[in-house]
């Protein structure tokens, strides 16, 4: 796989961060478009994405324990303002940082003169944010995670 499965990450990202757009866009849930219900395509890109990041994690050796303790501390910081903000919006601000981590480590990869080890350390702190968004908007749109 291409990047230890980066592009496949960015690939998954670009098209929750769609999803996500059009739920604040058309806040029934219906799009015009007539594709299925807006939630389960925020649902199915949510479980890739989470499922991308598992095999990147996997693939770079980065350290699971520090992605989740992340999440763990994030999803405690969001909880304190989560009954006056959506947490659709702070998702997408979210993925762009993690689209960015993991373009960054592909542009390592592609030229190994850059210092690989910042961009998974970032990568890696990204991650634990959006997995902690992913977790909180399955929980606000009442989803199964």
């Amino acid at each position: 796989m291409a990047f230890s499965g980066l592009t496949q990450l960015i690939e998954g990202i670009g098209e929750l961060t769609q999803a996500l757009g059009k739920k604040m866009a058309y806040t029934t849930g219906e799009h015009t478009d007539g594709d299925n219900d807006l939630d389960l395509r925020i649902q199915d890109k949510m479980r890739e994405v989470a499922m991308a990041i598992a095999f990147v994690s996997e693939q770079l050796e980065l350290n699971t324990i520090a992605i989740d303790a992340i999440a763990i501390d994030a999803i405690a910081g969001y909880e304190l303002v989560t009954n006056t903000l959506s947490g659709l919006p702070r998702l997408v601000k979210n993925l762009g940082g993690l689209s960015c981590s993991s373009s960054d480590v592909v542009v390592s990869i592609i030229y190994p003169a850059k210092q690989k080890m910042t961009g998974t350390a970032s990568l890696q702190y990204q991650m634990g944010l959006s997995l902690a968004s992913i977790k909180l908007v399955a929980k606000e749109l009442d989803l199964d995670s």
